[in-house]
């Protein structure tokens, strides 16, 4: 297993804020909506304006210097979207794009991207279509990359979810797919144990409870935001274990 990145306490004033955007769900059900039209998902309008062109405005507007892109199918039409966009004209260096024709997941396109040799530093992962509409700054989520890293050395990825109240089946943004329960550190925010399936009863074991200075907390029902900050490490280790082909696997 590939040892986490050493780094200093604080990120480099110089280092570079890097996005990067999975334009896939790898999601059968999408994909057959998809399937339908002429443009892919992150391109569908949404008050007259693409969805990608959503994202990339608020990955600018949170201070991201380099967004790169990584396409299984309908490069054309993306790439086509990007140089006729006015951020071509406005940023010509902040944009690539990286078409990974042969990925059939999530692991797959990381792997192509580790191959591409050109991520050095920690950077923000958008999944899930990557595509986002917030009015937050993703900036922030570097910062607090950072603060775990100084509470465990070993952490490479931090992962974002949203915590649903009691009525989560009602939420407009959860699905049946989306079920989870997370056991964590409720100090260092270190993740323990993942699980998407849905049962009534969650067993922690001993072990962990028997942690010294741990205290374990349980989230039910967290929604995914498809969003993570990596270390470079991230990519060497979807590279060495083949089975890797979701944010899930890698995380158990």
């Amino acid at each position: 297993m590939v040892k986490p990145t050493n780094i200093n306490s604080d990120y480099r004033e110089e280092e570079r804020l890097t996005c990067v955007l999975v334009l896939d769900t790898f999601n059968n059900y999408t994909k057959e909506i998809v399937s339908h039209t002429s443009l892919p998902l992150c391109l569908w309008p949404v008050d007259g304006r693409p969805l990608l062109d959503y994202t990339i405005h608020t990955l600018i507007r949170s201070g991201i210097q380099e967004i790169i892109l990584l396409a299984t199918s309908y490069s054309y039409e993306i790439r086509s979207y990007i140089m006729n966009s006015h951020w071509s004209r406005t940023y010509p260096k902040l944009i690539k794009l990286i078409p990974c024709k042969e990925a059939r997941s999530l692991g797959d396109c990381l792997k192509d991207l580790e191959q591409e040799n050109i991520i050095n530093n920690h950077f923000l992962l958008l999944y899930g279509n990557g595509t986002l509409i917030t009015n937050q700054k993703l900036n922030n989520l570097f910062i607090i990359h950072k603060e775990n890293i100084k509470k465990d050395k070993n952490c490479i990825m931090t992962l974002v979810y949203r915590q649903l109240d009691s009525n989560h089946f009602e939420h407009p943004s959860y699905t049946d797919d989306q079920h989870l329960c997370i056991i964590r550190d409720a100090n260092t925010y270190r993740l323990y144990d993942y699980s998407t399936e849905y049962i009534d009863t969650y067993e922690i074991s001993l072990d962990l409870l028997e942690k010294p200075n741990v205290t374990i907390e349980t989230l039910f029902c967290p929604l995914d935001c498809h969003v993570a900050v990596c270390s470079p490490d991230v990519l060497h280790l979807f590279k060495d274990n083949f089975d890797f082909s979701t944010i899930n696997e890698f995380v158990k």
